[in-house]
C-alpha cells in the first residue's frame, strides 16, 4: 500500500505516515492502533518484534 492509501484508511494525514516511516516521528498508540487496522492486521500483529535479530 501507498503512504496515501494506508492514510487515507486509517483517516490520519499522508505526512504524518511518511514522518512515522522515515523515523522522524513516534507514534501514538491510538495511531498504531489505526495503521494496524488500515493494513488489516492487529496491534499486536503490527508491533510484534519478537523476529527482529539485535
Amino acid at each position: 500500500m501507498s503512504q496515501e492509501q494506508i492514510a487515507l484508511c486509517a483517516n490520519l494525514n499522508r505526512n504524518t505516515i511518511g514522518q512515522i516511516e522515515r523515523g522522524e516521528t513516534s507514534p501514538s498508540v491510538d495511531t498504531v492502533q489505526k495503521i494496524a487496522k488500515a493494513l488489516g492486521m492487529t496491534f499486536g500483529e503490527l508491533t510484534d518484534i519478537s523476529d527482529i535479530n539485535l
